[in-house]
Parts: structure tokens; sequence; C-alpha cells
């Protein structure tokens, strides 16, 4: 099974959806910083199944602020991270991971990919897919197989102006 992951995209939807057509993943989790993007995104891909949490700059959203998330055997924690103070250390995301059973602590709010692996939980941020803070807009490709660790890929899009009006898009994997 694969996932995309996304955060922070203010508003921004047509980069997801152009990644969601390319991956046709069989899963979407939004990490927050527009709730309402999610709106769009179920729009157009109604058949694939949308899990999101609400961000800092999500006022007034009915969407949880944290999720768990069971997929093929592997427990998902989502959070935007702002409750868990994640600009300074994920180690308070960490521990709420690991006292809700998960493998896989998922947050946004930094605006910067990351991926730290420890012996019982991975932890990872899609970084910004529309306003990256010193790095190229991002996103996460997860690949979940039952009984087996899942895989996490960051993916940073390399953005070349070819028209003031249009971008190619070309993707660059780094892998965990």
């Amino acid at each position: 099974m694969k996932i995309l992951v996304f955060s922070d995209s203010h508003g921004r939807t047509m980069r997801m959806i152009e990644c969601i057509e390319e991956e046709m993943p069989d899963m979407l989790f939004h990490l927050g910083d527009m709730v309402d993007d999610t709106v769009d995104l179920r729009s157009v891909f109604p058949e694939i199944p949308l899990v999101n949490v609400c961000g800092n700059n999500d006022w007034g959203s009915d969407a949880p602020v944290q999720e768990t998330v069971d997929v093929q055997g592997t427990r998902f924690f989502l959070t935007h991270g702002h409750r868990h103070r994640v600009r300074t250390t994920t180690e308070r995301l960490a521990d709420a991971a690991r006292d809700a059973g998960c493998q896989v602590a998922l947050y946004g709010h930094t605006h910067e990919s990351l991926l730290e692996e420890y012996p019982d939980l991975t932890v990872a941020n899609p970084g910004s897919i529309s306003m990256p803070y010193g790095e190229l807009p991002s996103y996460l490709r997860i690949t979940v197989e039952q009984g087996k660790k899942p895989k996490l890929e960051l993916i940073h899009i390399e953005q070349e102006e070819t028209h003031w009006f249009r971008r190619r898009l070309n993707r660059k994997k780094y892998h965990n």
C-alpha cells in the first residue's frame, strides 16, 4: 500500500494534485495548515481515503489535533506538531507516539523535511509542499506491507521555470 503525506499546503492545492495524479497512492495523510485544502483533495480524488489533522493555522476546524491510523499492521501517529513543540525537539512527539502504541510518528509545522530512525519508532516530517523553509517543496511517500517495516521516502520537488506561468516538476528521491 502506498501512502502520500503532505503538510503545510497553505491553500496551494495544485502541487498536491499533481503529485497524487503522478503517484496514484492508495491513501493520503494531510498534517494540517490548511485543513480546507483536504476538501479540494477529497473532491478531486473521492476514491482515495484521506486522513487529516488540524494545524496551528486551522482556526475553527473540527478536525482532530492528532490521530492514530492502522495500516496493514503498522500504527501511525499523525499530528501537526505545534502542540508537541517540534520546533525545538521531537522527543515529546516521539513519547506521545510510543504511548499511543505507534511505530511511525508524522508531523508538520516546521516546513522542513526530516526523517529520524529510532530502534522502536520512525519520526518523519514531509516538509512543506508549498512554502518550504530553506529547501525544495516536499512530501513523504510511505510503502506499507503487512509484516514488514514501512519504507519512508522524502520526495523533494525540483522546480524549473519554463515560462512565467508554467513549471516543469521533476522529483528527486531521498530514501531512509
